[in-house]
């Protein structure tokens, strides 16, 4: 059976989640001068989505006894990264930022109650199956 499988390429999987925690952390603490944010009409949508991403991909990654503390560790990072931001210059502190994303980490971890939380573990599968004898 796919779900009680460990992942084949967990280390792959980790690095790309990490490479998605370092984005939206890059992008939360830039300053509002910097090139790299262009997207300021759509604010709050993108810490949406941005944290339901990471939730969604890590609900497929770890396993399920860890997704309650990966929703929480979801919602400190955004709070935190939040607070950080009155420090830097040109932006500042949103409480409405915090709350989208910890809505989007919300929505993201609740993928972790649905059938598509085993997706890497079919895309292991199907790229790599078992040796038939």
């Amino acid at each position: 059976m796919i779900t009680s499988q460990p992942l084949r390429w967990a280390t792959v999987w980790h690095a790309v989640g990490a490479a998605m925690v370092l984005f939206i952390t890059v992008m939360s603490l830039s300053p509002s001068s910097s090139p790299i944010l262009v997207f300021s009409v759509w604010d709050k949508l993108l810490h949406f989505i941005g944290y339901a991403g990471v939730g969604a991909w890590y609900v497929m990654v770890v396993s399920q006894s860890h997704h309650i503390r990966l929703w929480i560790a979801l919602v400190c990072l955004g709070i935190a990264l939040e607070l950080l931001q009155g420090f830097v210059p040109g932006r500042a502190t949103e409480g409405l930022d915090a709350v989208a994303n910890t809505l989007g980490a919300t929505a993201g971890t609740a993928l972790g109650l649905t059938p598509w939380r085993n997706l890497l573990r079919k895309i292991e599968h199907v790229c790599r199956p078992e040796s038939r004898p």
